[in-house]
């Protein structure tokens, strides 16, 4: 059985690195992030929205 990394199955599924489709998904896995980042920061700090 064949091992792949994260980086080779995201090649695979979704596309290589310059693909449109490839563009999008690291723009909104980024913008995800970004939204995980802060919500944990105010929960930290017990802020509300």
């Amino acid at each position: 059985m064949k091992l792949y990394t994260h980086e080779e199955m995201l090649n695979k599924t979704i596309g290589e690195h310059g693909t449109t489709e490839r563009a999008n998904y690291d723009v909104h896995m980024d913008a995800f992030l970004m939204n995980e980042n802060i919500k944990k920061v105010r929960e930290s700090k017990k802020i509300q929205r």
